[in-house]
């Protein structure tokens, strides 16, 4: 397993596909969590500082794909920093964020194999560390779906023509 610094380091490697900014901010996310409008990105507004994370965290749960892997890395740094403080709102929704079921378009299936590592190792890491105030919903979301034979992960031999079926579905 790698040194945090370099599971960081790889995570922004990994998940980063072009310069730019997602389509869907935090703060845009969140806006929509509170019944109003998304607002455009603003350079100003919009850097994911800690405080930015921490302000607009309910947000995370309506970024599409593709904003989703953007900040993806971030919020895994944070949470990887913040992961003994005893509570945390954005250690909370980026857990909530890997757990079933996957969105429409979904989002864990446009992830390539290397950055289902890194989640696989972000998870590990908050699940298994003795000073983790995270460990019990961390080894929640591994068994639901990033674990091998998790609950709701489609079978890999169940896969006909490419196309894996449809997940079982958890109880809403």
């Amino acid at each position: 397993m790698r040194n945090l610094d370099e599971l960081t380091a790889t995570a922004k490697e990994v998940f980063t596909t072009a310069p730019g900014w997602p389509k869907m901010t935090l703060r845009g996310g969140n806006a929509i969590d509170d019944y109003r409008e998304s607002p455009p990105f603003d350079h100003a507004l919009d850097h994911p500082s800690d405080e930015y994370l921490e302000r607009y965290h309910w947000g995370v749960g309506y970024l599409d794909p593709e904003s989703w892997r953007f900040y993806l890395p971030i919020l895994i740094e944070y949470s990887l920093r913040n992961r003994r403080e005893g509570s945390s709102m954005v250690i909370d929704a980026t857990l909530n964020s890997l757990r079933p079921p996957d969105t429409t378009p979904p989002k864990f299936s446009s992830l390539t194999q290397q950055q289902e590592m890194i989640i696989k190792e972000f998870l590990d890491i908050i699940a298994f560390d003795e000073e983790s105030s995270f460990k019990e919903e961390a080894m929640q979301v591994i068994e639901e779906y990033w674990c091998p034979e998790a609950i709701y992960r489609p079978k890999t031999e169940q896969v006909v023509d490419g196309k894996p079926p449809e997940a079982p579905q958890p109880p809403r």
